[in-house]
């Protein structure tokens, strides 16, 4: 006589069939190498090899760099186009900055070249290892 099926709770069907316990494919390597080369930076071929803390610091470090590149060059934005309509905003006096402003983007800059080179230098080194997955 047939016994019946067993009725897995989703705890257990979670435990069983984990995405992590499955090996990573030479498909998925090559993927993940051509995504650290092109979009590197943003820390998606962590992901697509799945090392989340990884990925996670890597977008994380990249969006601060960027912002620290960025801030500066809005605020100079903005403060240009309240100079160029006094009528309507105060123009800010920004001489008191010194290089401030300039330091800050220079930090930013080569911090975000820093981000872009790791990503890309962990992408060629993906696709350069990809034979030691398995098919």
């Amino acid at each position: 006589m047939p016994t019946k099926p067993h009725k897995m709770t989703l705890d257990e069907a979670v435990a069983r069939s984990t995405w992590q316990d499955k090996p990573i494919t030479r498909r998925r390597a090559t993927i993940a190498g051509y995504f650290g080369v092109l979009l590197g930076f943003t820390g998606v071929h962590n992901l697509i090899m799945r090392q989340k803390k990884r990925a996670l610091i890597h977008a994380l470090s990249s969006a601060a760099a960027f912002a620290m590149f960025l801030a500066p060059l809005i605020y100079v934005l903005v403060v240009v186009v309240k100079c160029q309509h006094p009528e309507k905003f105060e123009c800010p006096d920004i001489s008191g900055y010194d290089d401030t402003l300039n330091v800050i983007m220079i930090i930013g800059m080569i911090l975000s070249g820093l981000a872009l080179l790791w990503g890309t230098a962990e992408g060629v080194i993906i696709l350069l290892n990809r034979n030691r997955f398995k098919n």
